[in-house]
């Protein structure tokens, strides 16, 4: 167990299954449902030392194994807590050079652990490195410093990610799980990350007891709008760990959550509903009930009302001869 002393001033003294509580401190399921654990998710996936790469275009670093606190849910909760590290340059040098050998890769994630316990020096040159490979378009952050330990996010931190990203766009990508973690001290550290960076983007995890209900859902995502953080995933509990089985959350109930946000709930704050299983798999629910002639038939998920929506014609698609070439058809 880990957490920081903020993170702690979040727990509500007296609630048995406070949120928080359960995201920080393990119970005795994660006793009685130890098994044998899967593989890591990206175990036939590292080409190089300190990378992950389960898409052609994105490639992942992984600079340290080191967190602010250890999640209850963490889907590298084996590989994480056993020693803290930073790695050589030289670790380092050889992920950046694979990179720079592989000019399909043009988004780059910084993670962990977290990316944001590094020191700001490291980070610094991390940042620059990637700055200088030219197929290198995109870069993203993985950390959830601001919501455990919003104190660490200095002036200097934000100095080196504002340079970064005028250089070539950079997102920080975090995870917050209940609206509880949003303090006017994160809220604030959220706002101060927003001006210098091209996006702040949240990856929630649905989680039995801390987010797996329609109003807890819109609460959450409502909240991280309004602290400046885009709503963007939100993944189904990992499998691969038995320890945490008490954790997870049927799909069916995702969906059902994640549907019932249109039409209630902001667009931009409506998160993707996904599942990690070699990559990352879209679990939204099809609204496509039907045909009716020429006509779809779909329905509103915040209301179930069926309505005819007009199709267009697959004849007329695929057919190559609109536009300006029918003139140059005719012309001829």
């Amino acid at each position: 167990m880990r957490l920081t002393p903020y993170y702690a001033s979040l727990i509500m003294p007296g609630a048995v299954n406070d949120p928080v509580l359960l995201q920080c401190v393990p119970t005795g399921e994660m006793i009685d449902n130890v098994g044998e654990e899967i593989p890591p998710v990206a175990a036939d996936h590292s080409p190089a030392r300190l990378i992950d790469q389960f898409y052609p275009r994105v490639a992942t670093i992984k600079v340290t194994n080191m967190c602010g606190m250890y999640c209850t849910h963490c889907l590298r909760i084996a590989h994480i807590g056993k020693k803290d590290r930073i790695y050589s340059k030289k670790a380092y040098q050889e992920a950046l050079d694979y990179i720079r050998s592989n000019p399909g890769i043009r988004d780059v994630l910084i993670t962990g652990g977290d990316a944001f316990v590094l020191p700001n020096d490291l980070l610094r040159w991390i940042l620059q490195e990637l700055d200088q490979i030219e197929h290198v378009r995109l870069k993203r952050m993985g950390s959830r410093i601001p919501v455990t330990t919003p104190q660490r996010i200095d002036s200097e931190l934000l100095d080196i990610l504002e340079k970064s990203n005028d250089q070539k766009p950079l997102r920080v990508v975090t995870q917050i799980n209940t609206a509880q973690e949003i303090t006017f001290v994160s809220r604030e550290t959220f706002r101060q990350i927003s001006k210098r960076v091209s996006a702040v983007l949240n990856q929630a995890v649905l989680l039995r007891g801390i987010n797996d209900t329609r109003t807890k859902m819109w609460k959450l995502c409502e909240t991280i709008q309004e602290a400046c953080v885009r709503p963007y995933y939100v993944f189904n509990c990992s499998y691969r760990n038995p320890q945490f089985s008490h954790l997870r959350v049927p799909v069916a109930v995702g969906q059902d959550i994640i549907e019932s946000m249109y039409g209630n709930v902001s667009g931009d704050a409506i998160p993707r509903s996904i599942a990690t299983a070699g990559g990352k798999i879209p679990l939204h629910r099809s609204n496509v009930q039907g045909r009716a002639g020429n006509d779809l038939v779909l329905k509103k998920p915040w209301s179930g009302e069926e309505v005819k929506y007009p199709d267009a014609s697959e004849k007329d698609h695929s057919s190559g001869d609109f536009s300006f070439k029918r003139y140059i058809k005719c012309s001829r």
